[in-house]
């Protein structure tokens, strides 16, 4: 035995002591498929490290023939983090992937298939251009063509819709004849839509007749959104069309085209089938169609056969549908493979003391899309296996208050108790379904002087910071239009702290200026007066004095400013105005240095990649880019972090997934707040036909799971 092996075999028999039956059945267990489903804290990510470490040791397979698939970045770091402590630097052979990064590596590799060396990633933002043209281009009569107020109202959910296209691999002609099909043969025989006309009470003016039957109000409107549903699906090529004219491309074509060249190129497909011998997916609930689809291609080589497939997943924690996750792939699975299929259950539970996996447990029995209902030999019985944490008798409770402020002083004050009876802040979390119930229940925690830690993102077009510096590129814009337009955006200006001009020095300005608008000797506008200061090297009002010397400074950086544009590219224009109006040293000078030079970077980052993909991009354009980006909702996204690492963590619902506490306070527990109002009439909702598990009972079952 190598040196190697014998080191990873003793490493491994370490880590396999510490698993209990039922992982070390998973980890044994390393021919054929099997399917893990693994609840909350149930230890998931040491059974995949050590089956890894088992399938190295026990047969000939080498680390680049094993591919694990994962859903996040922070996913692959963590498994190969843990890799690198159990083989060593082997660990960085072994193929460890998102599906999106493993598509873009095979795509890198078979570069000659695709064709795509002159295509860029596609923006949010050129994504709303590019819609905006595809709307423009509707033909009349088509029923999406608007010709006045909202033109572009389906422009989101036609991206919506596309977008779960390519997510799904759905063929258009499946979802037109899926369409043709629900409103001929499901309509009918559900209720409010049709009424027999024997049976009809309506009256016949208020219905329409179609066939046999009689199609009531509210049906004739389910039959008009189906024929508008039809009309977005075929938009879909003459959108993927406008993408390719653009050379442009986004990152759920990526799946899709590696899918395409498995299908066509089967060498290719092969080539990857006898490297890849080993195949495991974390969290095999959150799969959408196409990435179920690339796993289903990997694993064709073993048709009518046993394939080496590995999947961790819980039905019961299924919270993304939202992004494409399609429960049904795990059920489909568990189907397919029934007979070879080793299902696997890990039910000890290594987060939680029993009644909270008993109060758990109570809530998700409502559920009926789950694999203990439907395989009646599986159990799913969490049970308490920390040592720890056995015995403990400590009941989730629910406290009821009268209003919102009640209750975030009441956990405000609870946390207080606990901090001070020696629980540290950075084990105490509070959880709510949207920021902005934490930001404020942030204000009680800071009236306690309790420390806490929040991460969100930040959208960079609503900070003041950043819109004092789109406020000069505005003005430039305006003066270069329309000389003296801008004259409301360089009274901001001058207020900017940027520079150091006192609000009265400019109130005296103004003053002068409405006073002199008569005689034809005085400047009449701002820039007129900072220009003849500028020339005569004294004020009228403060003749060699500080703040004459910051006004002619002013007026030199902003008509530089002007001048530029047509010398500069955008880019390097916008690095002048940096440097030369003082943001740098302003920044410098600052307590929170640091952060501000965060929102800077992120803001010049996507100046400057925006002047990469159009290096004639004018000033005129890139602050164009920025209005519509406002106008449709999208953000400049900036990391956030606020507070000590060591502080109470505040975190949403989807964020705090998979994390462990000591303590957790849930805010807003609401139905208006967790579950909302969902309207359902709203963009192009697919047919129940399309996804078996897409209904108002799954919906209801996905609130359940959250």
């Amino acid at each position: 035995m190598s040196l190697i092996k014998e080191k990873l075999t003793k490493k491994f028999s370490e880590e396999y002591e510490k698993l209990n039956q039922q992982q070390r059945l998973a980890v044994d267990t390393i021919e054929g498929p099997v399917m893990v489903i693994a609840g909350p804290g149930t230890g998931k990510t040491q059974i995949l490290a050590s089956r890894i470490g088992k399938i190295l040791i026990e047969t000939d397979a080498l680390p680049e023939n094993i591919l694990c698939l994962t859903f996040t970045d922070a996913g692959v770091a963590a498994m190969r983090k843990r890799l690198v402590s159990f083989i060593g630097s082997d660990a960085y052979k072994v193929n460890i992937h998102t599906f999106h990064s493993f598509c873009n590596s095979v795509i890198q590799e078979n570069i000659r298939y695709f064709n795509k060396k002159e295509l860029e990633p596609l923006s949010d933002l050129e994504r709303i251009q590019l819609l905006k043209k595809l709307i423009d281009g509707f033909e009349n009569g088509n029923p999406l063509k608007r010709y006045k107020g909202e033109v572009y109202y389906d422009m989101g959910n036609l991206a919506s819709l596309f977008s779960a296209i390519k997510r799904e691999g759905w063929e258009i002609n499946f979802l037109l004849q899926k369409i043709d099909e629900y409103v001929k043969n499901i309509l009918p025989e559900t209720d409010g839509f049709y009424n027999k006309r024997e049976q009809k009470k309506a009256r016949l003016n208020d219905t329409v007749g179609q066939g046999n039957h009689v199609l009531t109000q509210l049906g004739t409107k389910e039959v008009e959104r189906m024929e508008k549903l039809k009309a977005a699906v075929n938009a879909y090529e003459h959108y993927i069309k406008i993408l390719f004219d653009n050379h442009r491309y986004d990152y759920d074509d990526m799946i899709n085209w590696v899918i395409k060249m498995f299908e066509e190129q089967p060498d290719v497909l092969l080539g990857y089938q006898e490297q890849l011998q080993y195949i495991l997916v974390d969290e095999y609930q959150d799969t959408s169609g196409s990435q179920n689809r690339i796993v289903e291609l990997l694993i064709s080589y073993w048709a009518g056969e046993k394939p080496n497939l590995f999947v961790v997943g819980d039905d019961d924690q299924s919270i993304y549908r939202f992004q494409g996750a399609n429960l049904k792939n795990l059920m489909t699975l568990a189907g397919k493979f029934e007979k070879d299929l080793v299902k696997i259950v890990l039910t000890q539970n290594y987060r939680s003391v029993q009644p909270i996996l008993d109060a758990a447990k109570a809530l998700i029995e409502h559920n009926e899309q789950r694999l203990v209902k439907q395989y009646k030999d599986l159990t799913k019985e969490l049970i308490t296996a920390n040592p720890e944490l056995k015995g403990l008798k400590i009941q989730p409770v629910i406290y009821i208050q009268e209003n919102e402020f009640c209750e975030n002083v009441h956990i405000a004050l609870s946390i207080k108790r606990l901090v001070e009876s020696g629980t540290q802040p950075g084990k105490i979390a509070v959880i709510y379904r949207e920021h902005k119930f934490g930001d404020e229940f942030i204000k009680f925690l800071q009236l306690q002087h309790i420390p806490f830690y929040v991460k969100r993102s930040l959208n960079l077009l609503e900070d003041v910071f950043i819109n004092k510096i789109l406020n000069i590129i505005r003005y430039t814009v305006a003066e270069l239009d329309t000389p003296f337009s801008g004259e409301p955006l360089l009274f901001e200006i001058l207020h900017h702290d940027f520079f150091h001009i006192q609000p009265f020095t400019i109130a005296e300005i103004c003053n002068e200026i409405a006073g002199s608008n008569n005689k034809s000797n005085k400047s009449a506008t701002l820039r007129e007066y900072l220009l003849q200061l500028q020339q005569s090297q004294s004020g009228t009002l403060f003749a060699n004095d500080e703040q004459a010397s910051e006004l002619i400074k002013v007026s030199k950086v902003l008509e530089s400013l002007l001048k530029e544009v047509y010398n500069k590219t955008t880019q390097h224009w916008f690095e002048q105005l940096i440097n030369e109006a003082g943001i740098l040293a302003y920044i410098m000078k600052h307590d929170e240095k640091v952060w501000l030079m965060n929102k800077l970077s992120c803001l010049f980052d996507y100046i400057k990649e925006e002047t990469h993909r159009n290096p004639q991009l004018s000033l005129k354009e890139l602050l164009n880019s920025f209005e519509l980006m406002k106008e449709n909702g999208l953000s400049l996204e900036l990391i956030q972090t606020t507070g000590s690492e060591t502080g109470v963590n505040l975190l949403t619902c989807h964020g705090s997934k998979g994390l462990e506490f000591e303590h957790v306070f849930l805010i807003g527990a609401r139905t208006d707040v967790w579950e909302g109002k969902r309207n359902t009439n709203r963009g192009f909702r697919l047919p129940p036909n399309v996804f078996e598990l897409e209904s108002e009972a799954e919906m209801v079952e996905e609130q359940r799971r959250l």
